[in-house]
């Protein structure tokens, strides 16, 4: 018998609750069925094992710093190997702190085809303590590799003794002491280690150069940097002994001395003069002394010519007649060298932040806006305008029902207007500003330029800067900045860059160059002392072209002398106050300059806490040595030639030359 279902559509009645009559299945309910019983279906299911990841065809071994060690606020190198198995690539290494700092990041542009296995050097800056950086290698916007590296924070309060030496463990009898109140720490370096570039160099207060040929080891360019390393405040330890004529080879127009025969080992006594207040037995050399013959420039510092130094600028070259390594063992090892180093203690001169330069001194009229009073001059007028004189116009016309058409032209018209000043305030070009420090020395044939460059945008913008150079570039101010994009400090085979530079409308970006140059103002001096506060001195142009707006300093007071044309020569006679009785410059003439200002420049760069804009015709000079005389002197043009988004920008600024007087070297000759 077939049974028939109800047609639930008619007015049959339906079937109860309670009735037997079986129900087939919904959809719903196989569907929640199904999802019930899922879990324990691939539950029960074989796991499939994953392939692991290709290995990545860059392979990288990263050195950062000095044996991981590195000095705050100080450029470090960091030397990375590469290696390429997979295709051809145009990549990036990027080095990036990844924190909260938000200081950039360092970049190095390098060519990888398959195969290739390069090694670079590029170099970061940490302003504070950070204990790793990351290593990325980027090729078309993508992450091809990536490798975090420790990193270790020297004290920012330390004295910093680098030593070249094929023994990693000579001097180490100095860690922990101490030199003008502050702690040793000392850096083991290879002699490829040793920078071309000042800002790289002046990590370190001292170099002790030993068993190292420093003809042959080291290149013209490492010889000149240390030069000029020396002059800026530096201390340079020339070891002698056995190995002296290596480490002489290369920097003889530098040392006090001129190196005779080696003469017989023995006794070293004549240092204990150094050790008055300790009591130590004598050293014993193990190897021969040196037979040298002072120069005119040097002194001896003992009786017997073991140790010798001679200035140099700001600096001291110090060289030892004996092994450095002969003092091994010797329990007055490191209390002569912290002697030593505590009479040739030196602070660097202009190479600290001077970030106050632009804020101090700019006086771009884009920067301003207008005063107070004038904006509300123009408000008023505006309001005059748009209902009085419109108002009393149309009813002397007795036109009172065109108001609905001159007062929307009449608004259209001040828009245009206030737009059009506007443009004429900020312009439509950016504008690049320069102030150059140039830092030199008579007798020397290279200098230190310090640039600090304003990149001023009427519109937000990305910019980049170019200079034809290995430099470093560092961005300034940023805390001060409402907008802290992350700039890109890179460098290719031939350019230094300042990459992705976010300026919003009518804003001021601020960047620190930090370059050696050819030093083009070639001066001769002759220094007669009067007495102790008087000087008569004769500077004569040796250079092809007018030093302008020359001036000589000494202590605290400025004598102009005019501009010098080639081989002209002027004589002035100056006087100072005495230490302690007056700390403030005086002679200087007012600034009449257009963009900047020279009497505020001066105050920032040669004030020691370069703070604030200098009060009237004074400022403090703690930053000048007070037993130097120096030249000072202006050019009305930038120094650096840059490129702003790779075209060639013409810029406003001048250029600032602050020159030591007194020969400190003999002219530099590469070998």
């Amino acid at each position: 018998m077939i049974r028939r279902w109800p047609d639930w559509h008619s007015n049959t009645a339906r079937p109860s609750r309670n009735s037997h009559a079986p129900r087939l299945p919904t959809m719903h309910n196989v569907t929640v069925a199904i999802l019930m019983l899922l879990p324990y279906i691939t539950w029960a299911l074989p796991v499939a094992a994953q392939d692991p990841p290709p290995p990545s065809p860059v392979q990288l071994i990263v050195a950062a710093g000095y044996n991981g060690r590195y000095h705050p606020d100080h450029w470090f190198p960091i030397t990375v190997e590469v290696t390429n198995t997979g295709v051809d690539l145009d990549a990036t290494l990027e080095w990036d702190f990844d924190d909260w700092s938000n200081t950039g990041t360092f970049q190095r542009d390098i060519d990888l085809p398959r195969g290739a296995r390069k090694r670079v050097t590029f170099y970061a800056l940490a302003q504070n303590h950070r204990q790793q950086g990351t290593l990325r290698v980027l090729a078309n916007g993508e992450l091809i590799e990536t490798q975090d590296v420790p990193i270790n924070p020297i004290n920012n309060n330390s004295y910093v003794v680098g030593v070249v030496s094929s023994n990693q463990d000579l001097l180490n009898s100095l860690i922990g002491r101490m030199v003008g109140g502050w702690n040793i720490e000392k850096i083991a370096l290879e002699p490829h280690e040793l920078s071309v570039h000042i800002p790289v160099l002046s990590a370190m207060d001292a170099i002790f150069l030993h068993d190292v040929d420093t003809l042959q080891e080291l290149t013209a360019e490492q010889r000149q940097a240390l030069q000029l390393w020396v002059s800026l405040g530096g201390t340079l330890v020339v070891g002698g002994g056995i190995h002296a004529e290596q480490t002489t080879a290369g920097l003889d127009p530098l040392l006090p001395i001129r190196v005779g025969q080696l003469g017989q080992s023995g006794d070293l006594s004549g240092l204990l003069e150094l050790l008055e207040e300790e009591q130590f037995q004598p050293p014993v050399s193990q190897s021969p002394i040196n037979l040298v013959e002072l120069r005119p420039t040097g002194e001896a510092i003992d009786l017997d010519g073991l140790l010798t130094r001679r200035p140099l600028g700001a600096g001291h070259v110090i060289f030892t007649a004996f092994d450095l390594a002969d003092l091994r063992g010797w329990t007055g090892e490191a209390s002569l060298w912290t002697a030593l180093l505590d009479m040739n203690v030196n602070a660097q001169p202009f190479m600290g932040n001077i970030n106050a330069t632009f804020d101090n001194a700019l006086q771009l009229n884009q920067l301003f806006l207008p005063s107070f009073w004038v904006l509300l001059a123009y408000i008023v007028f505006y309001i005059l305008v748009i209902g009085l004189v419109n108002f009393l116009v149309l009813r002397r016309l007795r036109r009172l029902e065109l108001a609905w058409i001159t007062t929307p032209a009449l608004i259209l018209l001040f828009v245009v207007a206030t737009y059009g000043v506007g443009l004429l305030i900020r312009g439509v070009q950016p504008i690049v500003v320069q102030a150059t420090l140039v830092h030199g020395f008579e007798g020397q044939d290279q200098a230190m330029a310090q640039a600090m460059v304003g990149l001023y945008s009427p519109r937000r913008d990305t910019y980049q800067l170019t200079r034809a150079n290995e430099v470093m570039m560092q961005r300034l101010n940023i805390w001060n900045e409402n907008n802290q994009s992350a700039t890109a400090m890179a460098w290719t085979d031939t350019t230094s860059q300042m990459r992705d530079i976010l300026v919003d409308v009518s804003s001021l970006r601020e960047f620190q160059l930090q370059e050696t140059v050819a030093l083009d103002i070639m001066v001769s001096s002759e220094i007669t002392t009067i007495d102790q506060r008087t000087f008569r001195i004769t500077v004569t142009n040796r250079g092809n072209q007018p030093i302008q707006d020359a001036s000589v300093v000494y202590r605290n007071a400025i004598v102009p002398i005019g501009t010098l044309q080639p081989a002209e020569a002027r004589e002035t006679t100056i006087t100072a106050d005495l230490p302690d009785e007056n700390n403030t410059v005086t002679g200087l003439q007012e600034s009449t300059d257009d963009v900047l200002h020279r009497n505020r420049l001066l105050a920032t760069w040669l004030s020691s806490d370069s703070i604030g804009p200098w009060g009237g015709d004074t400022a403090t000079i703690n930053r000048i040595p007070d037993d130097q005389v120096y030249l000072m002197a202006w050019q009305d043009q930038p120094l650096l030639d840059l490129e702003l988004n790779g075209q060639p920008f013409a810029q406003q600024g001048l250029s600032f030359y602050l020159i030591q007087l007194g020969e400190t070297a003999s002219p530099y000759e590469a070998r």
